[in-house]
């Protein structure tokens, strides 16, 4: 059975249903062929939630390697900057954050 998604008849205090239609996901799938558990995709959905949850980069780094022990630095590294574009122009806490941990942790350290 599909999710429906109840339009009710708003501020008349009937809760009668007007109309049913199909929920809409708001997450969009993850791009066909992407590992779900450890590509680069998984890593930048870990990435954007717990960007804002951690002061510095060192932190941020260990959360996210907690969450996908299997990645290297470098899957890190990539899917942080990946996420840093993509969040440059709406989110800019998100992309400083993001910038200084790609920043730290380049070459081979």
């Amino acid at each position: 059975m599909a999710n429906l998604l109840m339009i009710l008849n708003p501020g008349t205090g009937n809760d009668r249903v007007l109309r049913q239609q199909p929920a809409i996901r708001l997450s969009l799938p993850p791009p066909h062929g992407c590992l779900m558990t450890n590509g680069p995709y998984a890593i930048g959905l870990t990435l954007r939630r717990l960007v804002h949850s951690y002061g510095d980069a060192a932190e941020l780094l260990k959360a996210v390697r907690k969450a996908h022990p299997e990645a290297t630095k470098k899957d890190i590294i990539l899917a942080a900057l990946g996420v840093m574009i993509d969040q440059s122009e709406t989110d800019e806490v998100a992309a400083k954050k993001l910038h200084a941990l790609a920043m730290e942790n380049r070459g081979g350290r």
